[in-house]
C-alpha cells in the first residue's frame, strides 16, 4: 500500500492494532478463498465463472507467489485481484448475489461446522470487515491514481460507482 502521511492518518483511525489485524485477516481469507476456488475448480465456478480480468489477476498473483516473488510483486498482485473483485459492476441481476465471489465468501464464512449459520452479530462483524477492506482498497487506489497524476476528483469519480448504493457491486451485495 502507498504509505503517505495522509494514508497513515486515515488508517490510524483503527486505534487498536488488533482491529487492523483482524480486518486484514478477513481480507486475506477472502483472497485465499478465491484462489482456492479457482485452483480446486470448485463446482460453483461452472455456474458462476469469474470474468477474464479476474482470472488474469489470479494467474498473475499465483505466478508471483509460486516464483517466490518479492513482497512488492505479491502485494501488487493482491491489490490488483482485490480491485477486480470489488470494482466490478454486475449486469446479470438474475444470477443473484451468489454470482459475486465476495458474497459467496460471506456465505461460506458464515457457516458453522454443523452446517448452520453463525449468529447475526457475527455476520454483521464479518460484513463490517469486508466493507472496511473495500473502503481501504478504494482509498489506496485513489492515492495510487493521484500519485500517477490523476486529479482526486477524476479518480474518485471513477471509483465511487463501486461503493454507491444504486449499483450492483460486491460492496452493495454485502449490505
Amino acid at each position: 500500500m502507498v504509505r503517505t502521511e495522509v494514508g497513515e492518518k486515515v488508517f490510524s483511525v483503527l486505534q487498536v492494532n488488533s482491529t487492523l489485524v483482524n480486518y486484514s485477516a478477513m481480507f486475506a481469507r477472502l483472497i485465499c478463498f478465491v484462489l482456492r476456488s479457482v485452483r480446486e475448480n470448485h463446482i460453483w465456478m461452472d455456474s458462476y465463472p469469474l470474468d477474464y480480468d479476474q482470472v488474469q489477476a489470479i494467474e498473475t498473483l499465483w505466478e508471483a507467489v509460486e516464483e517466490g516473488g518479492s513482497d512488492p510483486a505479491v502485494i501488487e498482485g493482491i491489490h490488483d485481484l482485490a480491485l477486480k473483485l470489488f470494482c466490478k459492476e454486475r449486469s446479470k441481476l438474475q444470477d443473484g448475489d451468489f454470482a459475486c465471489p465476495v458474497y459467496r465468501f460471506l456465505v461460506v464464512v458464515s457457516l458453522t461446522n454443523g452446517g448452520g449459520f453463525v449468529g447475526v452479530l457475527d455476520v454483521t462483524n464479518i460484513i463490517a470487515k469486508l466493507q472496511w477492506t473495500c473502503r481501504a482498497l478504494m482509498f489506496e487506489e485513489l492515492l495510487r491514481r493521484m500519485a500517477n497524476g490523476q486529479s482526486e476528483t477524476d479518480a474518485w469519480a471513477e471509483l465511487c460507482i463501486f461503493v454507491r448504493q444504486d449499483r450492483y457491486t460486491a460492496f452493495n451485495s454485502l449490505r
